[in-house]
């Protein structure tokens, strides 16, 4: 029995994106200094929380 994926997006501009990407890189930079490393792994996986203000309506996420 094949199982259903069950897709959703978000709409979300690319000035959106990059500002979200500063955030995360500044964090892991301010960590790796806190910690004395050199280097930041941009590999590292993060979990971006969304939220739906308006449930009943499935094309209305956005960033937390």
């Amino acid at each position: 029995m094949k199982t259903k994926t069950k897709r959703q997006a978000m709409s979300i501009s690319i000035s959106d994106l990059l500002k979200l990407k500063n955030e995360l890189l500044n964090q892991e930079i301010e960590l790796a200094n806190e910690l004395g490393e050199y280097y930041v792994d941009l590999n590292k996986k993060y979990s971006v929380s969304i939220i739906n203000k308006e449930p009943k309506c499935s094309d209305t996420w956005e960033l937390e």
